[in-house]
């Protein structure tokens, strides 16, 4: 997270190490991209995304940055509302 707050400098960003307030902002807030991982310790990533876009509350793209990589997991993220992973 560090290392991304780092290269992404120049840009707003609004760090989140887990689930808790991430919903909250995104209610408050205008954003663009999430970067998510999908091992999260509360809940798995994919299915928090998917909860907030059935909500309505993101229509942000979403992007994974995992270790989950196999094809069944790729294909998963983009099913419950990834834009790119």
């Amino acid at each position: 997270l560090e290392l991304i707050e780092y290269t992404l400098s120049e840009y707003q960003i609004i760090p989140f190490s887990d689930i808790k307030g991430v919903e909250e902002r995104l209610k408050q807030n205008d954003i663009d991209l999430i970067l998510m991982d999908r091992n999260l310790p509360s809940m798995e990533g994919s299915l928090f995304i998917e909860k907030l876009k059935k909500k309505g509350v993101l229509n942000s793209a979403v992007i994974y940055l995992t270790a989950k990589d196999s094809s069944d997991d790729i294909i998963d993220g983009f099913e419950r509302g990834g834009d790119d992973y």
